[in-house]
């Protein structure tokens, strides 16, 4: 989000980036610290778990929502930034409330953080649905992008190995104590999703970059 603070600075504007995207992130960042800055079931186990895991979130969101009250006051027009993004948070919502991991045994907390991951999926269709209708994007943005698909990557293949971790215990009588992999599995597939969601887009900067420019815009 640095990349876009730096762009807007450059540009003395915030066209090109959208609304909707900088406030579903906002939102998916406050979903994440209301569990990570009580419990500790989702934080690294070494000592960035202890206070800079939730520092960089903290950091991140002071960022994301500067750049989303400089778009509410100097980028008005709903014309470009028209992805429907309220659809997809409800889903978003509803998914993580019916299945979740329970690392912090608090239906809230352990909720929250898996909407924060479906909903960091939905955050960033609006951007990209801006960038495929006007056909070109400012090059710190397409950049924003394809750095962010990046960290999608490696999430996902962390979590590809780790999901085994989030497996939940269940008590059934006559059977005793048995566990499930389910929250895990739905996990790995929401980062999945993240990654699928940014794929085209990465696959089109790929190629545009050999491609022409004009003005700071990379033609998609």
């Amino acid at each position: 989000f640095l990349l876009l603070a730096r762009q807007a600075n450059e540009q003395g504007t915030v066209r090109g980036i959208s609304r909707k995207m900088l406030l579903t992130y906002a939102f998916a960042l406050s979903c994440r610290l209301s569990s990570t800055l009580l419990y500790m079931g989702y934080l690294p186990v070494d000592k960035s778990g202890q206070h800079l895991y939730q520092a960089f979130d903290l950091a991140t969101l002071v960022v994301v929502l500067g750049l989303a009250f400089a778009c509410m006051q100097r980028y008005p027009s709903a014309a470009e930034d028209s992805f429907c993004v309220s659809v997809p948070i409800v889903v978003s919502l509803v998914l993580a409330w019916l299945v979740h991991p329970e690392l912090n045994h608090r239906q809230v907390a352990d909720g929250a953080w898996m909407a924060s991951v479906w909903l960091e999926a939905v955050a960033f269709c609006p951007q990209i649905w801006m960038v495929a209708k006007a056909g070109r994007s400012q090059a710190l943005t397409s950049h924003f992008v394809a750095v962010s698909f990046a960290a999608r990557c490696m999430l996902a293949f962390f979590w590809l190995e780790a999901y085994p971790q989030l497996k939940i215990w269940k008590h059934v009588y006559g059977e005793g104590v048995t566990t499930h992999l389910y929250p895990g599995y739905v996990v790995v597939g929401a980062y999945s999703l993240q990654v699928i969601v940014m794929a085209d887009f990465v696959y089109a900067y790929a190629k545009a970059l050999t491609g022409s420019r004009s003005n700071g815009n990379i033609e998609l």
